[in-house]
């Protein structure tokens, strides 16, 4: 046999891998090529897509006989953050809990304005003892004369008080002052059963001393600078103190007083305390006849029935 006819025979046969297998062969090279876009069919249908964006539509598109829509392109990721552009004259950002020093007040504020506190009557400054002593234990005292520059402020009638009897409760007007706020910020929110901040202040020296000891008392247990024991003032002038009558003007600060007293020895677990005072105060009240209600009062009726 030729050799070389047999050589041109086998060249003549036909290859292994035809033409189609080829092909099939490189669409599973690109099918297994990932690829990052997909139309919308294709993505929403969760296949991959076979199309060219802008171009040729994809096979399931061109199937089904609709047409290859591409969605706008995302972002991928976490959003980055944009660099601080801010202006360097603007004001630092401050946390709440930064120092009082640090929000912002400057030498030219600080030196033209007075600070919120070295404005009040109770601040660091001027928690020392002023200038005048305040008796609360006996009737017709007030605040003594002071060159605080707070005394405008609270506007009390100055009065001589070295002739009344010293009770040893002699206390700086800072700290009378102070206890007055925390009363009015806290406790009298709840016991609303005195007057107005202002009014109370403007009649001060008018008032009891078992009614202010009482006060003074009660918002003792909100702060922390009383010197004083003025619960157990306040209860040695209530034991002292006899109740007054029906037509009395103090039977009002009397049972004013009481209830101040019941809350403060309840709040501090004397029950059986805070019992007898309750039942002292509504007995008083209902023999005044206290707990008649009526629309048609007016003036001190009405502040009365409020009380009870």
């Amino acid at each position: 046999m030729n050799l070389n006819a047999f050589g041109s025979s086998l060249d003549a046969r036909p290859s292994r891998f035809s033409t189609a297998q080829m092909a099939s062969k490189d669409e599973k090279e690109e099918r297994r090529t990932p690829r990052s876009r997909a139309c919308a069919s294709c993505r929403a249908s969760k296949h991959r897509c076979d199309g060219e964006e802008g171009g040729i539509s994809c096979s399931r598109c061109a199937r089904n006989r609709r047409e290859c829509v591409w969605p706008a392109p995302q972002k991928m990721g976490r959003p980055r953050r944009s660099a601080a552009t801010g202006d360097t004259n603007s004001p630092p950002v401050l946390t709440p809990d930064a120092p009082y020093n640090s929000r912002g007040l400057d030498s030219s504020s600080s030196s033209n304005s007075q600070s919120p506190a070295s404005s009040t009557p109770w601040s660091d400054s001027n928690r020392t003892q002023d200038g005048g002593d305040f008796d609360s234990a006996s009737p017709g005292t007030n605040i003594a004369n002071s060159s605080s520059p707070s005394q405008s402020h609270h506007d009390f009638h100055v009065g001589d008080s070295r002739n009344s009897p010293d009770s040893g409760m002699i206390s700086s007007q800072s700290e009378i002052l102070q206890l007055i706020d925390t009363f009015y910020s806290i406790p009298h929110t709840y016991i609303p059963i005195l007057p107005s901040k202002e009014e109370f202040l403007a009649n001060f020296p008018r008032h009891p001393p078992l009614l202010v000891n009482a006060l003074l008392a009660l918002a003792s247990q909100y702060a922390s600078v009383s010197t004083k024991d003025y619960r157990k003032i306040a209860l040695t002038l209530l034991s002292a103190t006899a109740p007054p009558s029906e037509n009395s003007f103090d039977a009002v600060n009397y049972v004013r007083a009481l209830l101040l007293l019941t809350y403060l020895e309840y709040g501090m677990a004397a029950i059986s305390q805070a019992c007898q005072l309750c039942q002292k105060a509504c007995s008083l009240a209902v023999s005044l006849g206290w707990n008649y209600l009526d629309a048609r009062q007016t003036g001190r009726k009405r502040s009365l029935s409020r009380i009870w």
